[in-house]
């Protein structure tokens, strides 16, 4: 195995462990307990396995060269959470992850606006093709819409600008003193959200939980280990096998089999982003017309 199979077979299973923040995070919500308590214990934990990392390596807690930056992502990450737990929170796994994967067109889409990148006419089109698949896995004006995939749609505006914002923190900062600067947002937000919503989680809660909490930092690790042995710009379209890992825990634990529309849509999105980042890494050849 060579290195950008290893940056690929650690950016496929970054996004298996994304799936078990979402996934525990429905199952806990569907067990009546609320935005704010779920939200507290999952970047409680993950906050406290950071610190023990940073004690464990022997590092002191250092400071970001991008404060306002990180504050910023924090507070964006924040919301990005509040929107979609309240999406989660009706929504099955498979079409509230099909909504959310429209982010990547919608950062295409903000970087031609805030920072002058130069999008083609063939992009603009994938663009739109892209909503056209949003449109219909959403189906507004029917009675399969819900009101929450306006909170998921939301939630992909704000991932657009979170991604564009880290482009411009770049690798200034260690992967893990970043994170814990922008974790430290959402977490405040919980902790003072937490005393109005607070409900004691039952034993078999706590499984769902820490599984919930210990996979918000996995992620983020394997994403850095897939980095280091490949470029972002090959790994980018493997973003989308985390629908598959959310169509399976749907269906294992809340029995829901996305229907043909959703499919359908879902494919629209995934191969309008897929075209997206192909255009944008042919960006240095001739000009798009």
């Amino acid at each position: 195995m060579n290195n950008t199979q290893r940056g690929m077979a650690f950016f496929v299973a970054s996004f298996f462990v994304a799936a078990l923040v979402d996934a525990p995070a429905k199952y806990l919500l569907a067990q009546g307990l609320p935005q704010a308590t779920v939200m507290f214990l999952r970047f409680g934990i993950t906050i406290l396995l950071m610190v023990l990392v940073l004690w464990h390596k022997g590092a002191g807690f250092k400071t970001s060269k991008h404060p306002k930056l990180n504050f910023t992502r924090g507070v964006l990450l924040a919301l990005s959470n509040l929107v979609f737990l309240l999406a989660l929170k009706y929504l099955s796994l498979s079409v509230a992850a099909s909504i959310v994967f429209a982010s990547p067109l919608i950062a295409c889409a903000l970087a031609h606006i805030f920072l002058g990148e130069r999008v083609g006419l063939r992009r603009w089109l994938a663009v739109i093709a892209g909503f056209i698949g949003v449109l219909i896995v959403m189906r507004p004006g029917t009675a399969s819409f819900h009101p929450a995939m306006l909170a998921a749609l939301f939630n992909a505006f704000l991932i657009a600008i979170y991604q564009i914002l880290t482009r411009r923190v770049g690798h200034d900062d260690e992967p893990i003193i970043g994170l814990i600067w922008v974790f430290a947002v959402p977490m405040a937000v919980a902790t003072l959200w937490v005393p109005f919503q607070w409900q004691t989680p039952e034993l078999t809660h706590w499984p769902f939980i820490i599984v919930m909490g210990v996979s918000g930092l996995g992620t983020h690790y394997l994403v850095s280990r897939a980095l280091q042995y490949s470029e972002a710009s090959v790994l980018a379209p493997l973003m989308y096998t985390q629908i598959f890992w959310m169509i399976g825990f749907g269906i294992v634990l809340f029995g829901d089999w996305p229907d043909q529309a959703t499919l359908l849509g879902t494919g629209i999105i995934i191969a309008s982003g897929i075209y997206v980042w192909h255009r944008a890494r042919s960006k240095f050849q001739p000009a798009e017309t």
